[in-house]
């Protein structure tokens, strides 16, 4: 099978691209391409305008370089046909002089994968890979092939599956309907149903797809080894015809629960089962996360694996409305934390703050969201967390506690993550004090 030839680029949250003579990325992290690659891209975000997509690529016009894309919001892979695959990681900051690498900001994006509870990435062999040297769809495809190891330890699963055929021989049921239809005139046939124990199912024949899949598009000798060896296991194994009818013939009980991840990882490759939905024949693969969600899932999972112990933490709750009568404008605070008399709300935000804005460049909206918490939830302490970030000057930050009311009973507390340095436990401690 012939391999696609690949330009793989790093590149940042808010990087631009910009259409050039020739592939390059910049030492700032800005991205170079030829007209030919660019246009493909640039059809890609025209094509994705609206919907959930329309806020990742977006285009505009440059001094300089004339027409640049810029990308926002979204991190993860995309591959198109011409053979550009970028890998989109987080802009996440180090309180040093050096800007965090291209392998520090995969770790944490991968760490922050596997807090999704939707997507298959809570693989815990993958602690013992490099993770962070290898492109993001190679770790991918890794974690796919790690979860395809467990299950293929005792060998290829078989079950009984149910085999219509017409048949010189009697076995299992006759096919009454069938056999009247079909046999009118061969007296010597059976119209039969009966089961099989068989290889040929349809969990195994869209792991075979998919292994297929993946061979055309791996780059390292690893991964491209490994997937080698499973085809062969797979071999006497027809690769899935249509695999959205084999996925919905899979159904899972005790016995082949344990199947459900590779199930999972299998339609991450062949339906880029994704947060979002993209549109463009350019496309080859596309597995893309809005950092939103993901920051919120992150900050949610660490939160609850601190103070699990302690306090009762529940995620997106939905206790109160923002209009009781008739209900409607759902409250959606992303971390409640309550004890026996207090509670806490928390709702992070992707956004860079910066203290030489006013007000830090808080959203006023942020504020409202936050205050309608505090009086629905009736707490007096709420929270806004952010990631931390070089615009922010520590000594303008002492005071992060404001207040909504001028008895100071109402607190909102300003909270900064730093990711690299992990500093959630002491904001937590601050955070929860009561005073």
């Amino acid at each position: 099978m012939e391999k696609i030839t690949s330009l793989n680029f790093p590149v940042f949250e808010h990087s631009l691209i910009i259409k050039s003579n020739k592939n390059e990325r910049l030492p700032n992290g800005d991205l170079m391409l030829e007209e030919r690659i660019f246009e493909e891209l640039e059809g890609i975000a025209i094509n994705n305008t609206a919907g959930d997509f329309s806020d990742f690529l977006t285009l505009s016009s440059h001094k300089i370089y004339k027409k640049i894309i810029r990308i926002k919001n979204f991190v993860g892979v995309l591959q198109t046909k011409k053979g550009l695959t970028l890998e989109i990681l987080p802009k996440i900051f180090s309180q040093s002089k050096t800007d965090s690498s291209v392998e520090e900001n995969r770790k944490i994006l991968l760490n922050m994968l596997r807090t999704l509870r939707k997507i298959p990435f809570k693989i815990s062999n993958m602690t013992k890979l490099k993770t962070e040297h290898i492109p993001l769809i190679e770790v991918f495809i890794s974690m796919f092939l790690e979860e395809l190891t467990i299950i293929t330890k005792k060998g290829l699963r078989a079950e009984y599956i149910e085999v219509e055929e017409n048949a010189n021989f009697f076995k299992g049921k006759l096919s009454f309907q069938n056999h009247i239809k079909t046999n009118i005139v061969h007296k010597e046939k059976f119209y039969i149903k009966y089961d099989e124990y068989s290889f040929n199912t349809a969990s195994n024949r869209v792991i075979k797809k998919t292994l297929i899949y993946l061979e055309k598009y791996t780059r390292i000798f690893e991964n491209s080894h490994r997937i080698k060896e499973f085809i062969n296991l797979f071999s006497e194994i027809p690769e899935s015809v249509n695999h959205k009818i084999d996925f919905s013939q899979i159904t899972y009980n005790r016995n082949n629960k344990e199947l459900f991840n590779i199930h999972q990882w299998c339609k991450v490759f062949l339906d880029n089962k994704s947060f979002i939905n993209l549109k463009g024949d350019s496309l080859v693969f596309a597995l893309l996360f809005p950092m939103e969600k993901l920051f919120e899932s992150y900050v949610y999972h660490n939160i609850k694996k601190q103070l699990d112990n302690q306090y009762l933490i529940t995620s997106q709750d939905r206790t109160y409305q923002l209009i009781e009568h008739p209900s409607s404008f759902g409250l959606i605070p992303d971390v409640v934390i309550k004890n026996k008399s207090t509670i806490w709300i928390l709702d992070s935000k992707w956004k860079l703050l910066n203290t030489d804005k006013k007000n830090l460049g808080i959203s006023q909206t942020d504020l409202y969201q936050v205050f309608a918490y505090l009086k629905k939830y009736s707490s007096n302490k709420v929270a806004l967390i952010y990631p931390w970030n070089r615009n922010l000057n520590i000594e303008n930050l002492k005071n992060n506690t404001l207040y909504f009311d001028k008895d100071k009973k109402e607190q909102l507390k300003i909270l900064f993550y730093n990711l690299i340095e992990d500093n959630l436990e002491t904001l937590l401690d601050d955070f929860l004090i009561d005073k």
